[in-house]
C-alpha cells in the first residue's frame, strides 16, 4: 500500500493542469533543439504562479539523458550581476546545455544588458537551449537593439483553461496517468474523491476561498490539499470527509480571522517586520517584494528615537521564524546575498497586518516611531 501512496503523490505533484497545449509547445521546441544540435530561446510568458517554472520541469523530465546535471544553469533577474558575464554560464563544452533565466523582465530595467547579450550570444553560437520566463509579455520591447537582432520570438503563454477550483481538484487528485494496482481499491479512490467533489458544496465553496487567498489560479495550494487528502486516506481520513477537507484547507490559507488571533501572539517586532511589508506592498502594488531591506528600516526607525538597533542576528532570527510559521515566502532558488535582501512574498492579507499591527503596537515604542520619523519612507 506504501509503494501506491508513494505512486499517487509523485502523480499529483507532477500533474499539470490545462496547460496540455503549452506542455506541447515547449516539448516541440526541446524535441527541435536535440535534433538539430543548434542553439535555441524561448520565452514563457504567464502571470505569477501560473506554472511556468512547473511546464518547464515536467517537459524536462521528458528528456533525461540529453542534459547533464552540470549542464543546467538557473540565473535570476533580481539577483544576477551584468558584472558575472561569462562565468555564470560555465564553462563551453559541446554537450547540450538548457539555461532557466527566472524574472527575465527584470533585464529591461538595466541601463546595460551586457549578461543578457552575452547569454544570447552564446545561445546563437553554441549547444545551448535558453528558456526565458516572464510576466511581462511585452517586456523585449525595451532590450537593446543587439540583444533584440539575437532573440528568437518563439513565445509560450500561460494562460490555464479556466476550470473551477473543485474540478481542478478533481483533476489533481484522479491523475489519469495512474492507476492503483488493484481495480477494487482504484474504484474506492475514485468513488472517496468523487465524493469529495461532486456532492459537497461546503467544500466547494472552501476551495473558493482557498484559490482566492493567493495568486494567479493558486494551483500549487491546491496540489497541497490534494496531496494531504491523498495522504490522510492511506492513513485512515476520519469519516466526515467535511471536517478531514476543512482542518486541511485552513491549514493551507487559514481564514482571516484565525490569522488574526495567530498573528497577535507574535513578538512585537515581528509585526513590526510584517508591517514594513504591508506599506511596501501597497506602495509597489505586488505582494512579491524584491530586495527587501529590513535590517536598514529597523536601524532607522531606532536611530530617530536615538536607540540602539538589534543586531543583525536578531533580526535574521525573527525572519527565518516567520518563514517557518509560513507568513512569508523567500523567493527558492537564490543564494546571493543575506535573508533580508531576498524577495519576499506576503502569505498573509494586508487588511489582517494592519489589524495586528495596531492591535498589538499601541503601547509600543516602535509604534510611536512610525509617526515620529521622517526617516522610513515606506
Amino acid at each position: 500500500m506504501s509503494s501506491s501512496k508513494e505512486r499517487l503523490l509523485k502523480h499529483i505533484d507532477d500533474i499539470l493542469i490545462g496547460l496540455d497545449t503549452q506542455f506541447q509547445d515547449l516539448y516541440n521546441v526541446f524535441e527541435t533543439f536535440i535534433s538539430t544540435k543548434t542553439g535555441k530561446s524561448c520565452l514563457i510568458v504567464g502571470q505569477e504562479l501560473s506554472g511556468k517554472t512547473s511546464l518547464i520541469e515536467a517537459v524536462y523530465k521528458k528528456f533525461p539523458r540529453d542534459f547533464e546535471e552540470q549542464n543546467i544553469v538557473n540565473i535570476d533577474g533580481h539577483f544576477c550581476d551584468d558584472s558575472e558575464g561569462t562565468n555564470l554560464m560555465g564553462n563551453q563544452t559541446q554537450d547540450s546545455k538548457l539555461v532557466i533565466v527566472d524574472n527575465f523582465e527584470q533585464f529591461a530595467v538595466r541601463s546595460r544588458q551586457q549578461l543578457l547579450y552575452t547569454i544570447m550570444n552564446q545561445a546563437c553560437l553554441s549547444n545551448c537551449l535558453v528558456l526565458f520566463c516572464s510576466r511581462d509579455a511585452n517586456c523585449t520591447d525595451a532590450f537593446e537593439k543587439r540583444v533584440r537582432s539575437r532573440f528568437s520570438q518563439k513565445k509560450i503563454f500561460l494562460n490555464p483553461e479556466d476550470h473551477l477550483p473543485i474540478e481542478r481538484l478533481h483533476k489533481l487528485l484522479v491523475p489519469s496517468t495512474w492507476k492503483f494496482k488493484s481495480k477494487q481499491s482504484h474504484e474506492q479512490w475514485k468513488t472517496f474523491c468523487n465524493e469529495i467533489c461532486s456532492k459537497k458544496d461546503y467544500i466547494a465553496r472552501e476551495m473558493e476561498r482557498v484559490v482566492s487567498y493567493g495568486h494567479g489560479p493558486s494551483i500549487f495550494k491546491l496540489k497541497q490539499i490534494a496531496l494531504l487528502l491523498a495522504s490522510k486516506y492511506f492513513d485512515n481520513l476520519p469519516e466526515d470527509t467535511e471536517i478531514a477537507v476543512t482542518n486541511i484547507s485552513s491549514m493551507i490559507a487559514p481564514k482571516s480571522t484565525e490569522i488574526l488571533d495567530y498573528l497577535t501572539t507574535l513578538e512585537t517586532q515581528e509585526i513590526f517586520i510584517l508591517e514594513i511589508m504591508r506599506r511596501l506592498t501597497d506602495r509597489n502594488g505586488i505582494r512579491e517584494i524584491p530586495y527587501l531591506n529590513i535590517f536598514q528600516s529597523f536601524s532607522n526607525v531606532h536611530h530617530s528615537l536615538k536607540a540602539r538597533p538589534p543586531r543583525k542576528e536578531i533580526v535574521y532570527f525573527m525572519l527565518e521564524k516567520m518563514v517557518e510559521k509560513k507568513i512569508i515566502e523567500l523567493k527558492e532558488g537564490t543564494h546571493k546575498g543575506q535573508l533580508d535582501f531576498r524577495p519576499v512574498h506576503v502569505t498573509v492579507s494586508g487588511d489582517t497586518i494592519k489589524a495586528a499591527w495596531e492591535k498589538k503596537s499601541k503601547r509600543t515604542f516602535l509604534a510611536d516611531a512610525f509617526i515620529a520619523t521622517m526617516n522610513l519612507q515606506l
